[in-house]
This record gives C-alpha cells, sequence and structure tokens, in this order.
C-alpha cells in the first residue's frame, strides 16, 4: 500500500517536490501571523514540513508591509469619504456662538449665570470623551452631538462652547435640561433671561436643590479640562 505524499500546507503540493524543513513553534507563529496579514485560512504547527522556498516567500516582511499599508490606507480613505459625507449631510453650525448639546444661542457676557453657565472646549481629550460617552448613550440626542461634532475636526480649533448644565446631565446619561429642550428639538433658538416677575413652580427649596447640584457639575466641569 502505497504512503500518503506529504503536501506543504503553503502550496498544496508534494513535500519531496523541493528543499524542506520541519517548522519549530518560532517558523509556525511567524507563517500564522502572515496567514492573518493575508487574510487566507492556512493554519501550521510546530512539526509540519513547508517548502523552504515557500516559506520565504509566504513570510516575506516586505510583501507583508506593503499588504499592512495598503489596507491602512484604504481604511483612511473610507474614513475620510464617511466624514465627507457625514459633513454634506450635516447643517452648518455655529460653535463659536451655540451649545453644541443643545444648539441653543448663549449670550456670551453671562457667563457665571445660574443654571446658564457656559466654557469653551479647552482640549481635545474633552472632544473625545464626548464622542466616547456618543457611542455608549446611543440614542437620539448623542446621535446628533456626534454628527453635530464630527463635522469639524477640531472642537477646540473652532472655539466650540457648551453649557455646563447640558454636558453635565449628557455625561450622566440623562435627558437634556428642559430649559433647553426646546432649542434642540425645533432649532437654534436665544438663550434669553428668564422672566423674574413670573411666579416659581414646584415644591419650596427644589431651585435651591437644583443650584447646588449645577455648582457641583461646574467644579467637576472645570476640573474635567485641566
Amino acid at each position: 500500500m502505497a504512503e500518503t505524499a506529504v503536501l506543504c500546507p503553503l502550496c498544496e503540493r508534494s513535500i519531496d517536490t523541493s528543499e524542506s524543513s520541519v517548522l519549530a513553534e518560532k517558523g509556525a507563529t511567524a507563517i500564522n501571523e502572515a496567514s492573518k496579514t493575508r487574510g487566507t485560512s492556512i493554519s501550521v504547527e510546530a512539526g509540519n514540513q513547508v517548502h523552504v522556498a515557500c516559506r520565504k516567500t509566504f513570510t516575506n516582511k516586505i510583501y507583508l508591509s506593503k499588504i499592512e499599508n495598503e489596507r491602512r490606507r484604504t481604511l483612511q480613505e473610507k474614513t475620510e469619504a464617511e466624514k465627507v459625507v457625514l459633513r454634506s449631510r450635516t447643517p452648518s453650525f455655529n460653535f463659536q456662538e451655540c451649545c453644541f448639546f443643545c444648539t441653543t444661542r448663549i449670550n456670551l457676557h453671562t457667563t457665571h449665570r445660574k443654571g446658564h453657565e457656559w466654557y469653551k472646549v479647552r482640549t481635545k481629550d474633552f472632544e473625545e470623551s464626548i464622542k466616547a460617552v456618543c457611542k455608549s448613550r446611543d440614542d437620539d440626542w448623542s446621535n446628533n452631538v456626534f454628527r453635530r461634532i464630527c463635522a469639524v475636526s477640531d472642537l477646540h480649533a473652532v472655539d466650540a462652547i457648551y453649557h455646563a448644565a447640558c454636558s453635565s446631565m449628557f455625561r450622566l446619561n440623562k435627558s437634556l435640561p428642559a430649559r433647553f429642550a426646546t432649542q434642540e428639538l425645533f432649532g437654534i433658538l436665544e438663550d434669553t433671561e428668564p422672566d423674574k416677575k413670573r411666579p416659581k413652580r414646584g415644591r419650596p427649596g427644589h431651585d435651591e436643590r437644583y443650584q447646588a447640584f449645577l455648582k457641583l457639575a461646574t467644579f467637576f466641569e472645570e476640573n474635567d479640562e485641566e
């Protein structure tokens, strides 16, 4: 009974056809890594026999590097194309005058008005953290914010501004502050002064507790961007 011919796993030809070698652990690992880079299903293990020429060709570092570079270039082109499409679908937005969370036009002369405190984006890390929250929330508000901020390359570079209250509620996975909710739903409106003659609603002490919360939120906002 004739013995079954041993085939090279790289070319699937008989080992007898040319010079071969037995793979050690290191050689098997190199071939398996090259297989992943090439996108093939070839898998070997220590003890397998392969053609010496096939092994050299399959694990050629120059060729593998070209594959990886081409893959990165293709991914980059795809990402840039997606950004262009995203920008074309996103209406122009004034980041220097409006909160990018709620779209309200901010009165830039009232930095410390209670409940309406606002800040400029000062770091790239802040932008990346907001994008991460967008992905974890994955709701209508976060999707709108994500599309808005992806329309520009750098929030810090465009001097983007935002409400401290909006940022805090966004990060805490809560709803948009009620006083800004209509702006996000119906478009950019003015962040106007509240009517001081209008009687307060709700139980006594509610406003005081809310203001205390905002002060704490503002503290974390200021320290988050340092």
